[in-house]
């Protein structure tokens, strides 16, 4: 007798200006799902110009309930990963097992488990319902960027970027407090401020990049021994690498991703982005890791021994068993 096809349905978001961040996570699950012989599509909600893929669906799913029940109603389940959808969304998802990816507590999802990728641990101290997994072990890392990003200890280049959103006055403040820390030379990845670039000669000794490839965007943060980013994605990044870095929080979803690797000793302090004294913070800290050899050192071993690059295979993980009751491996 012939198996039932398993099937899952991934919803996710992305586009020039954000949410590039969870596409980045679901891409590297979807593959772990189909090394496994399960049936893994993927909806993006496009948010402005969003990377295009062949197998992939679009739509703004997340604005409409009476679709997205029929859409989800043929799938053993479920994964959501958007900060766009709202308590009634997930309520619309008719798949058996609904599955939210999470690292904000943005709400009280009303699914089976949520899924944590985050270094900050929240443990009793949640407004979630379900079932939660969350620790660093759930950190997606991209499978390029796991074989190609390197630090570069004997290099004084600062990689720079705000992510791949639009952040020009982030990307502003960024090079400034290099500037003002007497860094002779950086690279920065403007990503979806592609504008900011036009302003690279008010940098002298400052290369400017739009959005890169992941291939690229490897090649470029390898030529750097430090790093000066957001609190999202691109800190992950280079704590796996082994890139001591000054992060800066530019958005909410960020204070708490800041939090964890603060405790972790990974970063200095967390640094808000609004913040009066923000150029100030940044310059100081840019400071103090170019000026303390052993601390640099300190700092990318940290990194190094806090992600796994395994968030993918393990997120895969908890999902098939909680959809299908299966230990996959």
């Amino acid at each position: 007798m012939r198996q039932a096809e398993k099937k899952i349905l991934i919803l996710t978001t992305a586009g020039k200006k954000s949410g590039l961040g969870h596409l980045a996570r679901m891409l590297p699950l979807r593959e772990e799902l189909l090394k496994r012989e399960i049936t893994a599509d993927i909806y993006i909600h496009d948010t402005g110009e969003a990377p295009f893929f062949s197998y992939a669906q679009y739509g703004a799913w997340s604005f409409a309930n009476d679709n997205l029940a029929r859409l989800t109603a043929s799938y053993d389940g479920v994964v959501v990963d958007s900060y766009f959808p709202d308590e009634a969304t997930f309520r619309a998802i008719k798949s058996p097992v609904k599955i939210a990816i999470d690292d904000f507590d943005r709400l009280a999802y009303p699914v089976n488990a949520v899924i944590r990728p985050s270094i900050h641990v929240w443990g009793d101290n949640t407004c979630q319902y379900a079932t939660v997994y969350e620790g660093a072990e759930f950190i997606v890392i991209n499978e390029i960027l796991k074989s190609e990003l390197v630090n570069n200890p004997k290099s004084s280049a600062l990689f720079i970027t705000a992510g791949g959103g639009s952040n020009t006055e982030v990307l502003q403040t960024f090079c400034l407090a290099a500037k003002q820390a007497g860094i002779k030379k950086a690279h920065v990845v403007c990503g979806g401020s592609e504008d900011f670039a036009t302003k690279k000669h008010f940098f002298d000794g400052f290369s400017f990049y739009g959005s890169l490839s992941p291939q690229e965007y490897a090649r470029v943060a390898s030529l750097c021994g430090l790093a000066l980013v957001s609190c999202g994605v691109s800190l992950s990044e280079m704590a796996y690498a082994g890139i001591p870095s000054v992060g800066v929080v530019i958005s909410d979803d960020q204070r708490l991703v800041a939090k964890g690797f603060c405790e972790a000793k990974f970063l200095e302090r967390s640094i808000d982005i609004t913040s009066a004294s923000a150029l100030q913070e940044i310059t100081k800290d840019i400071c103090k890791l170019t000026k303390n050899a052993e601390l640099r050192k300190k700092r990318s071993y940290i990194g190094k021994t806090l992600i796994s690059g395994k968030g993918a295979l393990c997120m895969a993980e908890i999902i098939l068993r909680e959809v299908y009751g299966e230990v996959y491996k």
